[in-house]
């Protein structure tokens, strides 16, 4: 479904999510993860086992952030006027969920209690923020 030139991007971005803090207010980023038109199986290869991995060791905010994204992708979806676009981005965000969430909480219970029920990831201790009522649709 993707070409080669947007799934070589999106592993891009991958790349930078395991490696390097993306604040959840760089639109920029996020765009290219929710608007690339991948199937499941682009998204399921460009996202393995070990990069999730990766990213909940090293970059827990970013997880965090795109599971956070993925589901006020799905919130502004469910009130849109569901364009191409918006479908795209709900596609993918419901592509992001299944591929993270196993991931999530696979053998870090204290990851996941902090993360689903107090609100703050144990590596950083920082509040989690998310406004979904402010939040708008990436727009390329």
């Amino acid at each position: 479904m993707g070409s080669n030139e947007s799934r070589i991007e999106f592993k891009q971005r991958v790349n930078h999510l395991i490696r390097e803090p993306i604040p959840a207010s760089n639109n920029d980023f996020w765009v290219l993860l929710f608007t690339t038109k991948l199937s499941a199986f682009d998204i399921f290869t460009l996202i393995s086992p070990d990069d999730v991995r990766a990213m909940k060791q090293s970059q827990p905010h970013n997880l965090a952030a795109v599971i956070f994204k993925s589901v006020e992708q799905l919130t502004l979806f469910s009130q849109a006027s569901r364009s191409s676009q918006e479908f795209t981005s709900a596609k993918n965000s419901l592509q992001l969920l299944t591929r993270l969430l196993p991931y999530v909480f696979e053998d870090d219970p204290e990851f996941t209690e902090s993360f689903f029920w107090k609100n703050t990831l144990p590596a950083f201790q920082y509040k989690i923020q998310v406004a979904v009522q402010d939040a708008q649709l990436p727009t390329t």
